[in-house]
């Protein structure tokens, strides 16, 4: 493990030398772990001598959106760091070397700190969203369980108000029974009859005294 270290620092120092004008080098990864100066696989074998065999693996799979990218230089920057760190005093070259990579590391410990907070951000306005959408759920299933209360209570409702229609004939019919006029016999139409009763009383009793075959006597026979 120590020889692969040793060796992972050597590559880093010709890596580190072969830096062009900008000040990039075969720290950056490009693409698939692609290093500067021609060397496809130079980031990702360094990582794999240091992490002890991973490299492949955290290059190769974590490159697939920008938030991954970010983070595989995180994780390649720290482990580089760790290692370098023993290295220090080994000479100046190596100092600024491991100056660069504090530097790369900071800053893409920012980047990967902003793109998550804007990820964050993603997250929480989706979450307003859902949760204003559950809002209108749940009102849509406070409706839904009111009208369903109303349609059960039709038929109470409905015999209440028959109930209420038949009170209301009863009591209809009631007052119309009221108000008609009462007749009674007050003697007004019976008593032209008992204003002759000897003159009625004659006519009659011949007529039943002479017999249904003779018929009504005249009284002035």
């Amino acid at each position: 493990m120590e020889e692969g270290a040793s060796a992972a620092a050597l590559e880093l120092v010709l890596l580190w030398r072969q830096r062009d004008a900008a000040g990039r080098c075969g720290l950056r990864c490009r693409g698939h772990g692609a290093a500067a100066g021609g060397s496809e696989h130079a980031v990702s074998g360094l990582i794999r001598a240091i992490a002890g065999g991973r490299g492949d693996a955290v290059c190769c799979v974590m490159r697939t959106s920008l938030l991954n990218y970010y983070l595989c230089h995180f994780i390649m920057i720290n482990m580089l760091l760790k290692k370098m760190t023993l290295r220090r005093t080994l000479g100046g070259e190596y100092e600024a070397l491991y100056d660069t990579l504090q530097h790369e590391f900071h800053k893409v410990a920012d980047d990967l700190a902003e793109e998550i907070l804007t990820v964050h951000t993603k997250i929480d306005a989706t979450t307003v969203t859902a949760n204003a959408v559950q809002t209108q759920v749940t009102d849509m299933q406070t409706t839904i369980q009111a009208l369903t209360q109303s349609v059960d209570c039709l038929p109470v409702l409905v015999q209440q108000q028959q109930q209420q229609r038949q009170q209301q004939q009863q009591q209809q019919q009631q007052q119309q029974q009221q108000q008609q006029p009462q007749h009674e016999y007050d003697g007004s139409v019976h008593g032209d009859y008992d204003a002759a009763p000897a003159a009625h009383g004659r006519s009659v009793g011949r007529g039943v005294a002479g017999g249904c075959g003779r018929g009504f006597v005249p009284i002035d026979a």
